[in-house]
């Protein structure tokens, strides 16, 4: 790991870098809400840089989950990355091992990952709960009758952010 790499949280005002960092600049303001408007925990989520330029990041989202009956905070592991050039150099395992141990002072009870790469996840001690499935019925295949049940709507939703 180089020696100079600096490893904090991402600051607010770094948001619009850190949206080119992740969905490069075509795409930095179509995919930016994904980071300024979502659940993306600031204090928590890691941003690994080289003399002042962000060479990789892991990405916190703060979401309850339901286990059973109860209701913990789970933070949710996305947009994990490092520059290509960067790789190899165990600047991800440092980023992440300190997202991790944000996640445990920040009061998170777990975290998920979807989509993760088990030879690399597995190090930190995530474990796969369900193998990668993909289905796919053709039109054809599909019943020509409707469905059998009953579509009824809500008589009020309302959404509980901490935010």
């Amino acid at each position: 790991m180089p020696l100079n790499l600096e490893i904090r949280s991402p600051d607010r005002s770094e948001s619009k870098a850190l949206c080119v960092f992740e969905f490069g600049e075509q795409k930095a303001e179509s995919w930016g809400h994904r980071i300024t408007a979502s659940h993306y925990d600031w204090q928590t989520s890691r941003i690994g840089l080289l003399d002042g330029e962000i060479v990789s990041h892991v990405a916190i989202y703060d979401v309850n989950m339901r286990i059973g009956s109860a209701i913990v905070r789970s933070g949710g592991v996305n947009l994990v990355y490092t520059v290509k050039a960067h790789r190899g150099k165990g600047i991800m395992r440092a980023v992440f091992e300190s997202s991790l141990d944000a996640m445990r002072a920040n009061g998170y009870d777990t975290s998920v990952i979807v989509n993760g790469i088990r030879d690399f996840y597995t190090k930190f001690g995530y474990v796969f709960t369900w193998p990668r499935s993909s289905y796919t019925v053709a039109t054809d295949d599909m019943p020509q009758e409707e469905p059998s049940l009953a579509v009824r709507a809500f008589k009020s939703v309302s959404h509980n952010d901490r935010h």
